[in-house]
């Protein structure tokens, strides 16, 4: 880390220390200001599996999979196990540590853009412009693969910068973090390549015999953070847990619940690209004009290798976020990111010329003007919800904040939280785990979330695995007896129908159609005590 910050106390010249730096400063206290109203955020559905599953990991022992299930690759559990461990089992240390990770986002965005340009204006607008993008994306996609993923890739790039002395350190480095960022989300395993190609083009024509060494030496150590999962699941004996839930779910179901065409896939992928053009016109705009001047000057450009890794990081991301069909708007945090470098390249150098070719007053102040401007409509892009949260809810009262966005969650964990006792134990039929979270309460099945098990392929075939899955969660509920049983009965969305084919859309309903001999306990032994919303509360009749 000191060498790092020892790179870091240089600026683009290499003549000031960044941290002397005022632009930077302004920086970090404007972006981080939008950024602090995360802190006001609730957990969504990834976010409270992430946080139940790390809870369960950490006070029980029981890692992803084996302590709760889900389908996600293990990177996400481990920056959530981070969370919990460092700053506490609560909603607002899963934002803080996520807080801390998007701001050194914004440091590290800063430093790129700004390197690349050799002008502070394009760290600072990419950092305000990436700011207002990740407040805007809400509670419920926020915290999210794809923001750890990005973290983990921009700290490989700026140790891949700061490195350059030191081959072989580099090579581990960018091996590890690029390896990690794969843990976290497959399909960004396609930055391994892009960086072993970027480590082979940086020292290839002075030292040919080292680099092919240090390739080697680069691609163990991306391989090394696969290993580590590998190594500690194969100690634990539950490998088939690992693969059924990583590898098989994922192949076998979750990739195909929605059977689409050839032409169908090429309208999704048009469609999405088109949405993406016009969510963000500016910034794409002004990234095609920072990448045409760019090439236009190439001769006397000094940052070729970073601008070309930038834009084959931005094509990684857009292909992550294409591959998985789904057009969540968190899938393209990384391609953002990558594309506000590039804005505030373009915007910094359109600025510039502004102020060179000004022929009256202080040529300052048209630029000026030009920078207030886009910060002005870059303000105006801010959705209604989030402004009224920001005016509302931010920088106010924590808990009137979540009950704004997850009311009934809050209000059963009100509810419920004088009634149990140290010993007694809660069954939630529901979305996501966020009740039992916020009780520290450890359900009896794995299944935290309890789509997970609706989950159906586009021909509606029930799998061997799934069914003895279904089976599992009711042994494991019916032998657990639990004091308290909850139901939501809530239905699945329009949105969520058409990403997802599951097997019924109401929970309620599937509990009956899906689960009888549940339904049958549940009839037999408890009685309904209170409804909150969509949840119903049933406690048992004979304890």
């Amino acid at each position: 880390m000191y060498i790092l910050e020892n790179h870091l106390n240089k600026t683009m010249s290499g003549k000031e220390n960044i941290f002397q730096d005022k632009i930077f400063w302004l920086t970090i206290i404007s972006a981080g200001i939008i950024l602090s109203m995360t802190l006001w955020f609730s957990l969504g559905t990834d976010q409270a599996i992430y946080a139940y599953s790390a809870w369960v990991w950490k006070n029980y022992h029981l890692p992803p999979y084996i302590g709760s299930w889900n389908h996600n690759f293990p990177g996400s559990h481990i920056f959530h196990f981070l969370a919990l461990y460092i700053f506490g089992e609560s909603v607002l240390s899963v934002r803080i540590f996520d807080f801390l990770i998007q701001l050194s986002n914004v440091a590290m965005l800063y430093y790129l853009a700004s390197r690349i340009s050799g002008q502070k204006p394009a760290g600072f607008l990419a950092c305000i412009f990436y700011a207002l993008y990740y407040f805007q994306l809400a509670f419920n996609k926020t915290d999210e693969k794809e923001g750890y993923a990005l973290w983990l890739i921009l700290l490989a790039i700026v140790f891949g910068l700061s490195l350059k002395r030191k081959f072989y350190l580099r090579a581990i480095i960018l091996g590890f973090l690029s390896g990690f960022a794969f843990l976290v989300k497959p399909t960004f395993g396609l930055c391994l390549p892009l960086f072993g190609i970027w480590l082979l083009t940086q020292e290839f024509r002075q030292k040919p015999r080292m680099v092919w060494f240090g390739l080697i030496i680069f691609a163990l150590a991306g391989l090394m953070p696969s290993l580590m999962i590998l190594l500690y699941y194969w100690r634990l004996d539950r490998l088939k847990d690992l693969y059924e839930a990583t590898l098989w779910f994922n192949f076998a179901v979750y990739t195909r619940m929605i059977r689409l065409g050839f032409d169908e896939k090429v309208k999704s992928i048009i469609l999405m690209v088109f949405r993406l053009v016009a969510e963000r016109p500016l910034v794409i705009t002004s990234a095609i004009i920072a990448i045409l001047l760019t090439a236009g000057n190439w001769r006397e450009f000094k940052e070729k290798s970073l601008f070309i890794l930038i834009l084959g990081l931005a094509l990684v991301s857009i292909l992550s976020g294409l591959v998985q069909g789904k057009n969540f708007p968190y899938y393209w945090i990384p391609f953002w990111a990558f594309l506000f470098i590039l804005s505030g390249v373009g915007l910094a150098r359109i600025g510039s010329m502004i102020k060179e070719s000004a022929q009256t007053l202080k040529p300052r102040v048209f630029s000026t003007i030009f920078y207030i401007s886009l910060l002005f409509i870059s303000l105006t892009s801010v959705n209604l919800w989030n402004l009224k949260f920001a005016l509302a809810y931010s920088f106010r009262d924590l808990r009137s904040a979540y009950l704004f966005q997850t009311e009934e969650d809050f209000l059963v964990e009100e509810y419920l939280k004088p009634l149990i006792h140290p010993g007694d134990e809660i069954a939630y039929l529901g979305w996501n785990p966020l009740i039992p979270f916020l009780l520290h309460k450890k359900l009896p099945s794995r299944f935290c979330a309890f789509e997970t098990l609706l989950f159906r392929r586009w021909d509606n075939q029930l799998l061997p695995a799934q069914k003895k899955w279904m089976d599992e969660y009711t042994n494991d509920v019916m032998k657990a007896r639990p004091r308290f049983f909850l139901i939501s009965k809530l239905t699945a969305t329009q949105s969520l129908e058409y990403k997802y084919h599951l097997s019924s859309l109401n929970l309620k309903d599937a509990l009956s159609k899906e689960f009888p001999e549940l339904q049958k306990f549940l009839e037999q032994n408890y009685k309904l005590v209170k409804t909150i919303r969509a949840i119903e509360i049933y406690e048992l009749s004979n304890p």
